[in-house]
């Protein structure tokens, strides 16, 4: 049996895209999955390896041999794919977060280095052909339509922060906050 690869496909694409169908996402309860984890974090506690990041947990997952599921950035998961091709398969959602990282020439800093040129020839670079296709060679999700010829990803349908959970400071508080979910279904391991 192939391990399993779970893509969150928090999927990467810079700041600017946009999608032509808006997303209504239903307001459910959440009680139902706190009753699951209440029961799930014991038993998952006994299984937990804490890895400091998607990289760690990855080479945990798929080089050491250690757990059942990953979940993961989608390029990470192509990328064991890659290396151990049969070895896994990707379950990729039908619906996820679009993650889009912002870049930026920041003036106070290039400035005060002396790397303005540079800079704007790197963040103008992003966007060539050239770059597209690194991009999706490397497992990105590439924004150029050439490029998304050349390296097709599933569809999935994505949803934003703003629009899925009421921008980042909601999501923050309802989430994070102390008391929050997250807090309401992680225990960490005992040691």
């Amino acid at each position: 049996m192939k391990n399993l690869i779970l893509s969150a496909i928090l999927a990467v694409a810079p700041v600017g895209v946009t999608f032509a169908q808006p997303t209504d996402i239903l307001n459910v309860s959440y009680d139902p999955t706190r009753e699951l984890y209440t029961e799930f974090n014991t038993a998952f506690a006994k299984h937990w390896k804490e890895d400091s990041g998607a990289r760690g947990s990855t080479i945990t997952f798929s080089e050491r041999g250690i757990g059942d599921v990953l979940i993961s950035w989608e390029n990470e998961a192509y990328l064991v794919q890659k290396q151990k091709p049969g070895d896994f398969e990707i379950v990729t959602p039908s619906l996820s977060i679009l993650a889009e990282p912002p870049v930026a020439v920041v003036d106070k800093n290039v400035d005060r280095r002396g790397t303005r040129d540079v800079a704007t020839a790197y963040l103008e670079y992003l966007y060539t052909e050239s770059a597209q296709d690194l991009i999706g060679k490397h497992f990105y999700r590439p924004v150029s339509a050439a490029a998304q010829q050349k390296y097709p990803f599933p569809k999935l349908e994505l949803v934003t922060i703003d629009s899925a959970f009421g921008g980042w400071s909601s999501a923050q508080t309802t989430f994070f906050s102390d008391g929050g979910i997250f807090d309401q279904i992680y225990q960490p391991a005992r040691r």
